[in-house]
């Protein structure tokens, strides 16, 4: 039997292990810090709760100022649909609020780790989401001691 190419299943964009890797970390500090929501014994990072008593719309604001993320702001990652029973991407307009911008720099995580943007890694685009991303997510743990302890610690 031949060998399965794996050429796009390793494909990730400079900084995807990295973002994979906080991403995680970030997640596990913020369920220890009790933001999660707990529907039929699976438990999911509150992102929502998290923006709104955490970050609030001072923390986008100074995103904004400081061109942390221009392109997450401006051109969002797409949405993974499966509107009318077919796979595509759906544009999503510019966050405006500190919950869209959260669950923008989410979503380029999800795109990447449910494979819609693997097979694209090499596109400006995708790279500049990832570095933003990851830019976000060390911003947020600067901006919140607690999260950070768990987050740096075992």
């Amino acid at each position: 039997m031949p060998d399965i190419n794996m050429e796009h299943a390793m494909a990730l964009p400079a900084g995807g292990v990295k973002l994979f890797k906080v991403f995680a970390r970030m997640e596990y500090a913020l369920k220890r810090e009790d933001y999660f929501t707990n529907h039929n014994n699976r438990l999911s990072v509150d992102w929502q709760r998290f923006a709104n008593e955490r970050l609030g719309n001072g923390f986008l604001t100074r995103v904004r100022n400081e061109k942390l993320a221009p392109t997450i702001l401006a051109h969002p990652p797409r949405r993974q649909s499966g509107a009318g029973g077919t796979f595509e991407f759906t544009e999503m307009p510019p966050p405006n609020t500190i919950q869209d911008f959260v669950f923008a720099v989410c979503r380029v995580r999800h795109n990447l780790f449910h494979g819609g943007k693997s097979h694209n890694s090499m596109s400006l685009r995708n790279r500049k989401l990832v570095k933003e991303a990851n830019v976000i997510l060390i911003e947020m743990l600067q901006e919140c001691p607690t999260i950070r302890a768990h987050f740096e610690n075992p």
